[in-house]
């Protein structure tokens, strides 16, 4: 079974968290929403509150198949977080999954993580001065990282981590499931 971590701070944009933990529990994928708060409830920018099943100082967090970020007010917690910051680089360096939509691949890119890549990302939140293609597609996936621009591209982003995990059929089926 693939295994994902699922990072999530207050003033995250809700759709785009939650959207990709439901697909990805839907396809059987070990997804576990985690708090880098320190505190496991966390308020989404639309005011929304919900509970993460686990704080980063509970998991292993090398022990996955990918890490995902997703967007909102939460990326500069996100890109604040030096425990994080080091197990992205870390999954980059190794080719594992690093997933990032919204606002989140600004972090990737100020990380070096898309130098070189094709990547979108929330209109005019682009990092300037890298050597990064971004591009105005709603979604790109370039070797192992997967960015999207923002909470209408949550759908299309939660499929393709699934389609990247376990492939065509997996993704289909759970297309069909949620008549996307």
């Amino acid at each position: 079974m693939k295994k994902i971590y699922v990072f999530c701070a207050n003033d995250v944009e809700e759709v785009e968290c939650l959207t990709t933990v439901d697909f990805c529990r839907r396809a059987d994928i070990d997804t576990t929403l985690v708090s880098i708060t320190g505190e496991k409830e966390v308020t989404g920018r639309s005011g929304i509150t919900f509970k993460a099943d686990e704080l980063i100082e509970a998991i292993d967090i090398y022990d996955a198949d990918g890490l995902v970020l997703p967007g909102g007010g939460a990326y500069e917690a996100f890109e604040a977080h030096e425990v994080l910051t080091k197990a992205l680089r870390e999954y980059d360096a190794a080719g594992k999954m690093v997933a990032a939509i919204c606002a989140s691949p600004s972090v990737l890119g100020r990380l070096g993580i898309l130098n070189g890549r094709n990547a979108t990302v929330y209109p005019d939140m682009e990092v300037p001065g890298m050597d990064i293609n971004w591009t105005e597609q709603g979604l790109e996936v370039s070797d192992h990282v997967i960015t999207a621009q923002g909470p209408g591209k949550s759908l299309t982003f939660a499929l393709t981590i699934i389609y990247y995990l376990c492939g065509l059929e997996v993704a289909e089926a759970v297309s069909a499931e949620t008549m996307m």
